[in-house]
This record gives structure tokens, sequence and C-alpha cells, in this order.
């Protein structure tokens, strides 16, 4: 037989907002079987309740009364409790204290983890939005209550404030972010039903928070800040790896670590900040004091980084699959690495880019770098384009770097990594200068060729009105562009 009773206590209320006046206490319940004695009220079997803070479900339910009022609810076996925001909990055992405005979650041996869902529709008076989906699971976890403002004829409504999890956090959100953490707080803001965050935090360095998205995806972090109402998720400490699109290729990763990591989903942009290190496969090794940014694809919901870019001092530093030679670029500009084209743009500002490798220093306005897989099936550096005011420092002895020095100016140049060739050329009524003080030689001509072979051996060749002896105004601006004095 089942009963549906309405129980309704009328009492001086010390909880009410609105000082100590009458106020009502209400439960609605069904349940299989129902006991009360005036001081509790036990109930068996398919028990469902309808109290202030929101609908409950159990196989066993008591709840206690403490000076004429119910105090305490305990719930045990398929607790389901369904807020009035429409997020739902599931655990094996509920203990509801409404002296101290919580209550306590658990879970039980055969089903051990307590359950928070959000499917992520928040109503409010004015409005219905959106949000993140959100599943939350923890072996424990502690609501904060706070008692909403009523009229004296209404029952008494309460609202989670704040939700404090412990051990085994794991959290799905927005159908494909998969977060592991030890502890962590849900907050709740009462008064902007869509302002939620949800603070993650390690127990210690060797456990750290985990966020993955895709199957190549995952970063490590000491804490991790979730946003719900503008889907941000702000890491400390972040060190990962992330898918890499590459246009016909196979996935390849980029792996990062930084201060901090801001993941704005929705504008499908990660921003590193502070002391940012990332590494695109085959493409070399980024450095940054300052700010990163990654843009990426939303493929079937995994993570494709299409593109990085960089701005203030920062240094790319490549070294080919064939060598163990490093080449640095720095830009204090703009750097931009495309992988969808396999290419990397250095941009100058006041400050020219540069390029250093073991024999010689470039720097220009502007430094294009093209990659592709070489004969090996590795990916590398297969040309660069120079261009805009390029200065060049050459050692043509790689065993005397202080002796045999050669310089040149030229508007723009070619460097092919294949056969070590750098063509040099210059604008209509322009000229390429080219000095080399070891053999005490000089070229003035429209196109000057440079070839090195492995040993660092080269050979130099003028093209096109071609002067082995540079007029005075010529050497005047070799002096001055680097700063020397008697150059020959």
């Amino acid at each position: 037989m089942k009963f549906h009773l309405l129980i309704s206590f009328f009492l001086c209320s010390a909880l009410s907002l609105q000082g100590l006046e009458d106020t009502q206490q209400q439960i609605d319940f069904r349940s299989d079987t129902a006991e009360y004695n005036g001081k509790r009220l036990v109930l068996e079997g398919a028990v469902q309740l309808c109290h202030g803070i929101g609908q409950l479900q159990a196989e066993h339910a008591t709840a206690t009364e403490e000076e004429g009022r119910f105090t305490h609810l305990h719930l045990k076996n398929q607790v389901s409790i369904e807020l009035p925001d429409g997020a739902t909990l599931e655990c094996s055992e509920a203990s509801i204290d409404y002296e101290t405005m919580t209550a306590t979650l658990k879970g039980s041996e055969d089903n051990p983890l307590v359950r928070y869902q959000d499917s992520g529709l928040v109503s409010t008076q004015i409005e219905e939005k959106e949000l993140a989906s959100l599943s939350f699971e923890a072996e424990e976890m502690l609501l904060v209550l706070a008692q909403l403002e009523k009229d004296t004829k209404s029952p008494e409504q309460y609202a989670v404030q704040e939700i404090h999890a412990k051990r085994r956090i794991h959290i799905l959100y927005n159908d494909f972010y998969e977060i592991t953490a030890d502890q962590g707080t849900y907050q709740y803001d009462l008064t902007n039903s869509k302002n939620r965050n949800i603070l993650l935090y390690s127990a210690s360095k060797n456990k750290p928070c985990i966020v993955k998205r895709g199957e190549e995806d995952s970063i490590e972090s000491s804490s991790i800040a979730i946003h719900l109402d503008s889907n941000l998720l702000i890491l400390e400490n972040p060190l990962g790896h992330l898918a890499m699109d590459a246009e016909g290729e196979a996935p390849r990763i980029v792996t990062l670590q930084a201060e901090e990591l801001q993941w704005h989903e929705n504008d499908y942009t990660i921003e590193l900040l502070r002391d940012v290190h990332i590494a695109p496969e085959g493409f070399g090794t980024l450095h940054s004091q300052n700010s990163v940014r990654m843009n990426y694809a939303n493929e079937d919901s995994s993570l494709a980084v299409q593109k990085i870019e960089s701005k203030g001092l920062t240094n790319l530093v490549y070294q080919a699959p064939h060598d163990k030679h490093r080449r640095v670029l720095e830009s204090t500009g703009l750097i931009l690495l495309d992988t969808q084209a396999s290419q990397v743009l250095l941009l100058a500002d006041e400050q020219q880019v540069s390029y250093i490798d073991r024999l010689g220093k470039v720097y220009s306005d502007k430094i294009l770098l093209d990659y592709s897989k070489d004969l090996n099936d590795k990916f590398a550096m297969e040309k660069m384009l120079i261009q805009g005011a390029v200065k060049i420092v050459n050692y043509s002895n790689k065993h005397s770097l202080n002796n045999d020095v050669q310089y040149a100016l030229a508007d723009q140049v070619v460097y092919t990594a294949k056969n070590e060739c750098m063509l040099l050329t210059s604008e209509p009524e322009r000229r390429v200068l080219y000095i080399d003080q070891g053999n005490n030689y000089t070229i003035s001509a429209s196109t000057v060729e440079v070839k090195r072979d492995l040993d660092g051996e080269e050979a130099i060749r003028g093209i096109g009105s071609v002067r082995f002896e540079l007029a005075q105004e010529e050497l005047q601006t070799l002096e001055k562009e680097f700063q020397l004095s008697g150059i020959l």
C-alpha cells in the first residue's frame, strides 16, 4: 500500500532571513511504508520526497525532528537528488543537515562514486541560456546550502551554493573534455545563475590534475579553473601535448609548457602565458617570456592545432634531422607558425628578425620558412625566404669564427637546405654587395650565389653586371650597416 502524506510544521525559526516570524517547513513524500513517532519520520521502499532542496529519491529515508522542526534528513541506497535548476546528484548515501546548512554525499563499496550531472540549460526569470554540459564524479561531495528569501507563508527553499569534492574526481565537460583531479570546488553564484565556476587542485606534484580532449591531447596542471558561463579553462603550470594538424599528413603533436594556459573553447583558441615553451613536431622549439596563442580546429570533437602565433621577443630553435647543429631564429615582432601550410613566418617591428647558425648570422625584415618531408621521411625545413634590408655576417672557415668574416647586403635571399645554397638578389637599380675579408675580395652584382658543402667549403659566384671591386659609396654603405671601420 502506498502512503501519500503532507506534513507541515508551523514554528518560530531563527534561520528565517526575515527574523523570528512564522514560517512553514514542508515535506511532501511517497513511499511503500512510513513510520512517524512525533520525532522521527522513517520511510522505506521507493521513497520520493519533495522538499526545499529539490526532488529526492531513495530506498530509505529518515527525517529527524528537533524542537518542532526537521533538522536532519538521511537518504540511503540509490539516492537521487534533482535540484531546482535541473541538475541531478546520484550517490549511495546522503545526509542533509539543515542546522549547518550542509549535505554530505558518499558512495558505497558497490557504487563508490558520487555523481553530479547538468545537461546545460539554465532557466531564469528573464531568459534561458545554454551552458556546457557537465558530469562531475568524486568519492565524496559536501554541498553548502543557502536558504532563499521567501514570504512567511511559503515553504522553505534551499539552493546549492558550493560543492566540495574529494578524491578520484572525474569530470566530463562540454561533451569532450575529460578532467581528473584530487579535490575541487563547484561555486554557484546565487545572484547570477549563469555564473558558475569549478576549481580543481592536485594533492601533490606526483599526482597533477589532467585535462584530455582527444586521443592525442593530454595536459597536466597543478590547478584548473573551469568558467562554465564562458567555456573558459585556466590551467596553472601546464605541461603536456596536443594534436597538431598537418594537411595530408598523419597527426603530429605539439608539446607545451608555461606558467598559465587559458583555453577559450568558444573562440577555438589556447593562450599560453609567461615562460612559454612550445615544440610543434618537426618545426623546432618556440620560446617566449610573454604569451603565445594557438588556434585550433574542432574536427569530430578532436582538436587540431593549426596556427601558433607569438608577439614580442620570441625565439625558435630548430635542428635538422640530418645533423646536430642548432639554428636559432628570433623576432621581437611576430612569429606565426601555420601547420596546414607547413610554414613559419617571422616579421620585424622596430628591430629586425634574425637567423643564426654555427657559421653565420642573417638579419632582415621578414623570414619565411617552408617545411616538408626529406628523403628519410623526416619533417624538416626545405627552404628559407629572407626579405627586406638583408644583412649577412658569415664565417667561411668554421674552425676559426673570429677570422675570415664575410659580409653581404641584399634585398632578398633564398636559402635551399638540400644543397646548402644561398641566392642573394637585389631590387632593380640596386646591387648585392659582398665582401670576403679572409680571401680579400669583393663582389658587386645583381645576384650572388653562395654554395656550401658538408665540410663547410664554399663556392661563390656573381651573376648579372658583376664587378669585383666595390665603389667607395658601396664600401661606406657596408661599413655603416655593419658598424665597421676599414672593412678592407
